[in-house]
């Protein structure tokens, strides 16, 4: 019988995330030829091969994407149980005094932050917290001049460079996917449709949440232009009720990723209509931290119970 290994899988969900052997050893504090010898066991025990290794860095194979999925459960209560044991007073070995700025984008902001900084106040009365938000731009600014330790933001896969920068020492760490939804009115053409591409979408005028420059969708749009030609922008606000106005009424469609979606939806339940996006996007949520800074233990224990919440 194949044992399930915490800290193996620790490792095949972190290499997952960072798509780098390097990186990973920096999280995890493993060294590369730990983890290494770690999949090598792995992999002779169950028999199939978990990693491709590439010039740019490691992905996982599709054995390897179906064995992460079956077993992460196994870490999910493993976490679960970690933050229950912490949550029994008697299990506090110490206490973390001093303050802990975190700046966030609003897909953190719906559901995930707020049980994250829930917990953390409870089990660590003594840090003071304070909480900003903002567009990716200003929180990426944030980590980088050091008013913020550790940065939430979401981001394509492709652009990480155009945003982050080679220059600035920012380091972006994956914590989950994020799918991307059309929003229309309920009496748009496009209204029965069970998926629609971008393209498709460029039919129609667009609203666009937050500012032109900081939205991901619409600057991967930019980006491939020569695939969907020139969006028509009518508007940018980062007034979700106004933005939802202006698609109810038909006069615009606009773009919701899943965490904003219930926002969105809440406010519009009747007139809106959310429609998955049929094109093959790579849009993440992670956290980012400057790679010249050390964190402090306050930052180490948000990020912990971050992780152990997404």
């Amino acid at each position: 019988m194949i044992k399930i290994r915490a800290d193996h899988l620790e490792i095949l969900m972190e290499l997952a995330k960072t798509e780098s052997m390097s990186l990973a050893s920096k999280v995890l504090h493993i060294s590369p030829q730990g983890i290494s010898s770690s999949i090598a066991r792995l992999e002779n025990e169950l028999g199939f091969k978990l990693l491709n290794r590439t010039k740019k860095g490691v992905c996982l194979t599709e054995a390897g994407q179906k064995y992460l999925e079956l077993s992460s459960h196994y870490l999910n209560d493993l976490s679960a149980l970690k933050l229950q044991t912490l949550d029994n007073p008697a299990a506090k070995s110490f206490e973390l005094e001093g303050s802990l700025a975190i700046y966030s984008t609003t897909p953190f902001n719906i559901d995930i932050l707020p049980k994250v900084t829930t917990f953390l106040c409870k089990m660590y009365p003594n840090i003071k917290l304070s909480l900003r938000e903002g567009h990716t731009g200003q929180v990426i600014e944030a980590v980088v001049t050091g008013a913020s330790e550790v940065g939430l933001i979401m981001l394509e896969k492709e652009s990480k460079t155009n945003f982050l920068g080679t220059e600035n020492h920012v380091k972006f760490y994956k914590l989950f996917s994020n799918p991307i939804y059309a929003l229309v009115s309920k009496d748009s053409p496009l209204a029965s449709r069970k998926s629609v591409s971008i393209k498709e979408l460029l039919n129609y005028p667009l609203v666009i949440y937050m500012d032109s420059k900081n939205n991901i969708v619409l600057n991967h749009i930019m980006a491939n232009k020569h695939i969907y030609g020139e969006p028509k922008v009518i508007m940018d606000s980062d007034n979700i009720p106004t933005r939802n106005k202006v698609i109810s009424e038909g006069f615009a469609v606009g773009f919701s990723n899943r965490y904003t979606l219930r926002k969105s939806m809440d406010e519009n339940p009747e007139e809106i209509i959310a429609i998955p996006i049929s094109d093959k996007l790579n849009f993440y949520c992670g956290y980012i931290v400057n790679s010249q800074s050390a964190l402090s233990a306050a930052a180490k224990v948000f990020i912990n119970i971050l992780k152990a919440n997404c």
